[in-house]
């Protein structure tokens, strides 16, 4: 699995759609979390439950590691700019929570 399917497929997670410091209006995959080591903790637990853990586990580790971060009032925007998403995919991954 995908460090991005992954993070789609969970309902924890709190996904946005993120233009970061330069990236001139390009959008990636951001998780908006009030608390970063508690999202990473869930990332990584979420990839140790995936059927093929270990393929997934090296994911998360890989994505986690080109993370960056931005504050943003109380909470911390986590994004990945190497991993491009787009604001109708976001909003479909927002949606299918309130489902």
């Amino acid at each position: 699995m995908t460090f991005k399917d992954l993070v789609l497929s969970s309902f924890d997670f709190d996904v946005r759609a993120y233009s970061g410091r330069g990236m001139y209006s390009k959008t990636c995959l951001g998780i908006n979390t009030p608390d970063l080591m508690q999202t990473i903790a869930e990332l990584i637990a979420a990839a140790l439950d995936a059927d093929d853990s270990t393929k997934t586990v090296v994911a998360v580790a890989d994505a986690i590691k080109d993370a960056k971060t931005d504050a943003m009032g109380l909470d911390t925007i986590l994004y990945f700019p190497h991993i491009s998403m787009e604001r109708k995919q976001a909003n479909d991954a927002l949606n299918a929570d309130e489902v």
